[in-house]
């Protein structure tokens, strides 16, 4: 009975968690949720204490996206995460945003407001690792003051390659995840606009209007409909598209070796490609709002698959 009171005391409301067996917790994450560098990662010991500490059985959702921006995390919550209905969602985000800095603060914050709005149980990790030049920590430590979500706040030297954490790194963030279940807190409701509330995701088969390609499953965001796979050598496209922002997502494996790209008819541009892991291009942040179009040339060995487009109006 006490384990069972400790699981209500940290729901955020009791008819959050009134629904029948399994309880559901999402897990939303870069490569380090993913387990990249380690062969036992902190997902399965946060389950299995949870199921231990509540002594009931939970179903889980793996949400890890290596290479992933906070901004496409954002989507994976609101296309993917919060259509599931979770009863809690565990977050690690920041670990790529130094590649787009400027969207980092209003993507992290559009996260914390998307669950107080849903009011939605969470633990947000705050770490010390340093994949790209970003400073998230801070701000996810001041965010969840603002919005009084708990942190798992673990000062770990197991980062073999700086970034990712070794095994002992993933023990270490799963105990303080498991310890930050344990406080009572309650998330205070969104007191200022949201930020991005309208971050969108297009699949690319969707938003195209000209160019190459055959439909492809998506990984992610599969209720959108479908990606595009390109042929081997040069391709081109184009896509319509709403909003101030105008970002690619590619896929892992399938990322291109050159970009350029053009908007609304505008002189192309070259992109500085990053390493093959780094999936999403935000390619212009600051646009007029309303419609637009993409041109998108890349150049690749393989092939590229395009997931979709990431678009919002401020």
């Amino acid at each position: 009975m006490q384990s069972g009171s400790r699981w209500f005391r940290f729901a955020f409301t009791a008819l959050a968690l009134s629904a029948q067996p399994p309880r559901r917790v999402a897990f939303l994450g870069t490569s380090i949720t993913c387990g990249a560098g380690a062969t036992q990662r902190f997902l399965p010991i946060v389950k299995a204490g949870i199921e231990q500490r509540f002594r009931t059985k939970i179903e889980t959702y793996d949400l890890c996206f290596g290479g992933a921006h906070s901004f496409t995390t954002l989507l994976l919550l609101k296309h993917t995460a919060l259509p599931w209905k979770p009863d809690l969602v565990i977050v690690e985000t920041g670990a790529l945003d130094g590649f787009a800095p400027e969207l980092s603060r209003p993507a992290i914050e559009q996260i914390f407001h998307e669950l107080a709005t849903a009011r939605i149980a969470a633990v947000f990790l705050a770490r010390t690792a340093k994949c790209s030049e970003e400073n998230s920590r801070h701000t996810i430590l001041d965010l969840a003051k603002t919005y009084n979500y708990p942190i798992a706040d673990g000062n770990t030297a197991y980062l073999p390659d700086g970034c990712h954490p070794s095994n002992e790194g993933h023990a270490l963030i799963a105990a303080n995840i498991l310890k930050a279940i344990d406080t009572n807190v309650k998330p205070h409701p969104p007191s200022v606009p949201a930020p991005f509330k309208d971050a969108t995701f297009r699949a690319a088969s969707q938003a195209r209007i000209a160019g190459p390609g055959n439909q492809a499953p998506l990984t992610f965001f599969k209720e959108s409909g479908a990606a595009l796979k390109g042929p081997p050598g040069q391709a081109e496209w184009r896509f319509l598209f709403q909003g101030t922002l105008a970002a690619i997502l590619f896929r892992l494996g399938n990322t291109p070796q050159s970009i350029q790209f053009q908007i609304d008819k505008q002189p192309w541009k070259k992109v500085h490609v990053q390493p093959d892991w780094f999936l999403n291009y935000y390619l212009e942040t600051n646009l007029a709002p309303g419609d637009h179009e993409l041109g998108l040339r890349v150049q690749s060995h393989t092939g590229v698959i395009i997931d979709g487009l990431q678009t919002a109006t401020p």
